[in-house]
Protein backbone atom coordinates (compact mmCIF):
# COMPACT_ATOMS: atom_id res chain seq x y z
CA UNK A 1 0.00 0.00 0.00
CA UNK A 2 1.40 3.05 -0.88
CA UNK A 3 1.03 6.55 1.15
CA UNK A 4 -1.77 8.57 1.15
CA UNK A 5 0.65 11.68 -0.35
CA UNK A 6 2.19 9.81 -3.03
CA UNK A 7 -1.75 8.04 -4.26
CA UNK A 8 -3.12 11.76 -3.91
CA UNK A 9 -0.19 12.91 -6.55
CA UNK A 10 -0.33 10.30 -8.93
CA UNK A 11 -4.40 10.64 -9.48
CA UNK A 12 -3.63 14.53 -9.50
CA UNK A 13 -0.90 13.90 -11.80
CA UNK A 14 -2.74 11.68 -14.30
CA UNK A 15 -5.78 13.88 -14.64
CA UNK A 16 -3.28 17.05 -15.60
CA UNK A 17 -1.18 14.23 -17.65
CA UNK A 18 -4.56 13.27 -19.23
CA UNK A 19 -5.29 17.37 -20.06
CA UNK A 20 -1.67 18.09 -21.12
CA UNK A 21 -2.21 15.33 -24.30
CA UNK A 22 -5.53 16.41 -25.06
CA UNK A 23 -3.62 20.18 -25.52
CA UNK A 24 -1.02 18.65 -27.14
CA UNK A 25 1.69 20.33 -24.91
CA UNK A 26 5.04 19.00 -24.13
CA UNK A 27 6.74 18.69 -20.96
CA UNK A 28 9.15 21.36 -22.29
CA UNK A 29 6.73 23.72 -22.78
CA UNK A 30 5.10 23.50 -19.15
CA UNK A 31 8.89 23.18 -17.54
CA UNK A 32 9.97 26.30 -19.37
CA UNK A 33 6.97 28.33 -18.25
CA UNK A 34 6.82 27.31 -14.53
CA UNK A 35 10.14 27.34 -14.12
CA UNK A 36 11.25 23.52 -13.56
CA UNK A 37 12.98 20.92 -15.75
CA UNK A 38 11.40 18.87 -18.34
CA UNK A 39 12.40 16.14 -16.54
CA UNK A 40 10.72 16.88 -13.32
CA UNK A 41 7.42 17.34 -15.10
CA UNK A 42 7.90 14.06 -16.45
CA UNK A 43 8.90 12.71 -13.87
CA UNK A 44 5.23 14.33 -11.99
CA UNK A 45 3.45 13.46 -14.90
CA UNK A 46 3.90 10.21 -14.89
CA UNK A 47 3.73 9.40 -11.89
CA UNK A 48 7.20 8.25 -10.70
CA UNK A 49 7.72 11.23 -8.54
CA UNK A 50 5.55 13.07 -5.65
CA UNK A 51 4.02 16.39 -7.20
CA UNK A 52 3.36 19.43 -4.78
CA UNK A 53 0.20 21.60 -4.53
CA UNK A 54 2.16 24.43 -5.91
CA UNK A 55 3.06 23.10 -8.67
CA UNK A 56 0.38 20.99 -9.96
CA UNK A 57 -1.51 24.60 -9.59
CA UNK A 58 0.75 26.21 -11.70
CA UNK A 59 1.24 22.84 -14.46
CA UNK A 60 -2.71 23.53 -14.46
CA UNK A 61 -2.64 27.10 -14.87
CA UNK A 62 -0.73 26.81 -17.78
CA UNK A 63 -2.60 24.08 -19.17
CA UNK A 64 -5.61 26.95 -19.11
CA UNK A 65 -7.41 25.49 -16.11
CA UNK A 66 -9.08 27.88 -13.63
CA UNK A 67 -7.35 28.17 -9.77
CA UNK A 68 -11.02 26.48 -8.39
CA UNK A 69 -10.88 23.77 -11.37
CA UNK A 70 -7.53 22.57 -10.36
CA UNK A 71 -8.05 23.10 -6.46
CA UNK A 72 -11.60 21.04 -6.55
CA UNK A 73 -9.46 18.15 -8.88
CA UNK A 74 -6.93 18.04 -6.13
CA UNK A 75 -10.13 17.51 -3.63
CA UNK A 76 -11.21 15.26 -5.67
CA UNK A 77 -7.99 13.24 -5.89
CA UNK A 78 -7.52 13.08 -2.19
CA UNK A 79 -10.84 11.81 -1.40
CA UNK A 80 -10.25 8.62 -4.34
CA UNK A 81 -7.05 8.41 -2.01
CA UNK A 82 -8.85 8.13 1.12
CA UNK A 83 -10.86 5.64 0.02
CA UNK A 84 -8.18 3.37 -2.20
CA UNK A 85 -5.75 3.71 0.51
CA UNK A 86 -8.44 3.58 3.64
CA UNK A 87 -11.35 2.02 2.44
CA UNK A 88 -13.70 4.80 3.14
CA UNK A 89 -15.63 7.09 0.57
CA UNK A 90 -15.34 10.29 3.02
CA UNK A 91 -18.06 12.02 0.62
CA UNK A 92 -20.47 9.26 0.70
CA UNK A 93 -20.07 9.26 5.01
CA UNK A 94 -20.96 12.74 5.03
CA UNK A 95 -23.72 12.66 2.55
CA UNK A 96 -25.28 10.42 4.13
CA UNK A 97 -24.87 10.51 8.13
CA UNK A 98 -24.66 14.16 8.00
CA UNK A 99 -26.63 14.46 5.50
CA UNK A 100 -24.34 17.58 3.44
CA UNK A 101 -24.92 18.31 0.66
CA UNK A 102 -22.04 18.37 -2.39
CA UNK A 103 -21.68 22.00 -1.62
CA UNK A 104 -21.51 21.11 2.25
CA UNK A 105 -19.01 18.29 1.13
CA UNK A 106 -17.01 20.41 -1.05
CA UNK A 107 -16.95 22.98 2.49
CA UNK A 108 -15.84 20.23 4.65
CA UNK A 109 -12.96 19.41 2.29
CA UNK A 110 -11.86 22.87 1.91
CA UNK A 111 -12.00 23.37 5.81
CA UNK A 112 -9.70 20.67 6.39
CA UNK A 113 -7.77 21.74 3.53
CA UNK A 114 -7.15 24.98 4.95
CA UNK A 115 -6.43 23.55 8.21
CA UNK A 116 -3.42 21.11 6.61
CA UNK A 117 -1.80 25.37 5.67
CA UNK A 118 -1.94 26.43 8.74
CA UNK A 119 0.02 23.36 9.84
CA UNK A 120 2.52 23.90 7.51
Amino acid sequence: MKDLETTWSHLTARKLAAIRDQNNMTNAEIAKRIGVTPAYIGAVLGRQKKGTEENFLKIGMFLGIPEKTIRDMMHASLLEAMEQEYGIDIAFALKTKFKLTDKGVRDVMQFLNDLTKEDN
